[in-house]
């Protein structure tokens, strides 16, 4: 039976993952539930390897990645609607065409920009000192040490 139920919850979580990206019509859904950094003109997606080795890190600080080339935009590299596109393209509009890294915050505000050569370590510090990082932070150890207490 256990097993079974976590078979299905795998299958579920997947399927929420894979629809996701089919779901967001606007730069705007993913407001107060992500973080976002923007990667533009990576034609060959070079920042996908670099990546890899910080999933979890990306996970824990809820970042989502898009990349945007040719006024088009991938998110779970998927290609997104037009209005999508559109959206994160209007976003993007006023940055600096040298900074190809743009880091978002929950807010939907442009929170900084940077060199696509940046470290992940110096995006992931800059999200550690927004507020709301620090809250959720606080909140997850909190709970953390409710449970160990307990």
């Amino acid at each position: 039976m256990t097993n079974s139920i976590l078979r299905f919850l795998i299958i579920y979580f997947f399927l929420i993952k894979l629809n996701t990206a089919d779901q967001i019509g606007h730069l705007s859904d993913l407001k107060w539930k992500k973080r976002i950094i923007i990667i533009t003109d990576d034609e060959n997606f070079n920042f996908n390897k670099r990546i890899k080795k910080y999933q979890k890190e990306i996970e824990e600080r809820e970042i989502s990645i898009i990349f945007f080339n040719k006024n088009i935009a991938y998110l779970d590299n998927k290609i997104i609607s037009k209005k999508f596109s559109n959206s994160v393209g209007k976003k993007i509009k006023n940055i600096n065409p040298y900074h190809r890294l743009i880091l978002i915050g929950k807010d939907g505000g442009v929170k900084n920009s940077y060199l696509f050569e940046t470290e992940l370590e110096k995006i992931f510090y800059d999200v550690d000192k927004m507020p709301m990082r620090k809250y959720e932070v606080k909140k997850r150890n909190s709970i953390e040490n409710d449970y160990i207490l307990k």
